[in-house]
């Protein structure tokens, strides 16, 4: 089972870029949101960002 992705076997990795969260959640959510937006929401305390260091 890789582990960078879901649990319920969805096509959504478990770890997005802020750009990929965004074209994401204007895809499927038919909003028009930019890179700034996630980066605000998560200054205000309304989402949760992680950071994954990538040991390439």
């Amino acid at each position: 089972m890789n582990s960078i992705y879901h649990s319920n076997h969805s096509a959504i990795p478990y770890w997005v870029t802020i750009t990929e969260a965004t074209k994401t959640i204007n895809q499927q959510q038919g909003m028009n949101i930019t890179d700034s937006d996630i980066w605000r929401y998560a200054l205000y305390g309304h989402l949760t960002l992680s950071v994954y260091f990538s040991l390439r």
